[in-house]
């Protein structure tokens, strides 16, 4: 297990890549985007389309892999990859060398924003997007670019990710999302969304809703941010979910900050991203959040999700 506590020594630095030139330092982030995903995750909600599906019956159609995420070159030196994004922009946060880098700007989001991303073992990075209330896209995005293209319509959720094979589906990864409270099974292929659960009722006695994000790794739990769907406090907790019903399996601990659009994971640790422009680490056994200093940021950025490879490292 490689600790955090060394790293917070030192701030994160952003560096750019090809063209995109080297960002400008920004005081501080800004707050909240008014326009992006809100209010405890209600965000998008589920497709209509898939209305009497079930998730047993897609006929092996959920797969689908893409390239090597991790290489085997022959550096020794660790290296990690967890990504977040803003509305528009893709960026990579690189967990032992404490660098963040701009991947790339979507280029098919249509005047749409980015709510959410997810990275199957292999590297195969989706993503989802609103273009309006009620409507939006699945989309295919190259991880080395941003560059993406279109996989399907429908109204997606703004929590996605993969659930490794065997602990949702014996076979195949499974891609899922939360539409508030509600688990969803997604096909990668055609956007079809199935229902298969729910966050409640749960052994906590307390009703929760989605904040923003899921993140799940093989051999490894499901995490997922969540707060009260009834409740003063604003902010968000971590969560243990069973990823076969998606119900709550206990609450770890609240992480002390609000809006966790984006949920990533690497090496025992989770980390957090703000739609305030906030990126945290949080500690798996307490759930409490830890800043990571970011100080050469573009002004006003907010996170809106995360993604990691089902096959990052455990420890």
């Amino acid at each position: 297990m490689r600790s955090l506590g060394s790293w917070l020594l030192f701030p994160l630095t952003f560096t750019a890549l090809g063209a995109l030139g080297h960002l400008a330092v920004g005081c501080s982030a800004s707050g909240t985007s008014d326009g992006g995903p809100n209010g405890g995750g209600s965000g998008a909600t589920s497709g209509s389309g898939a209305s009497g599906g079930t998730a047993g019956t897609a006929g092996g159609g959920f797969g689908g892999t893409g390239g090597d995420l991790l290489g085997d070159g022959g550096d020794t030196t660790p290296t990690g990859q967890v990504y977040g994004h803003s509305p528009d922009t893709l960026y990579e946060v690189e967990p032992y060398s404490k660098t963040v880098t701009v991947v790339g700007r979507f280029n098919c989001l249509g005047g749409g924003e980015m709510w959410d991303i997810a990275v199957d073992a292999k590297g195969k990075m989706l993503g989802s997007v609103s273009t309006g209330f009620g409507t939006g896209m699945l989309v295919d995005i190259d991880p080395k670019t941003a560059s993406c293209t279109h996989v399907a319509n429908g109204d997606f959720p703004n929590s996605l990710g993969y659930i490794p094979v065997g602990a949702l589906d014996p076979d195949v990864e499974a891609l899922v999302g939360y539409n508030v409270a509600q688990y969803l099974r997604i096909r990668p292929d055609t956007g079809e969304i199935f229902p298969i659960g729910n966050l409640n009722p749960n052994p906590t006695g307390q009703n929760w809703v989605s904040s923003g994000d899921v993140v799940s790794v093989q051999g490894g739990k499901t995490y997922l941010t969540v707060h009260l769907q009834f409740g003063s406090d604003t902010n968000d907790s971590l969560a243990e979910i069973d990823p076969k019903t998606g119900k709550v399996v206990r609450i770890i601990g609240q992480t002390g900050y609000p809006q966790l659009y984006g949920l990533g994971y690497w090496a025992n640790t989770a980390y957090g991203f703000s739609a305030t422009g906030v990126l945290i680490s949080i500690d798996l056994d307490t759930g409490a959040g830890t800043p990571i200093p970011l100080p050469s940021i573009p002004s006003g950025l907010s996170f809106y999700g995360a993604g990691t490879t089902t096959s990052a490292p455990i420890r």
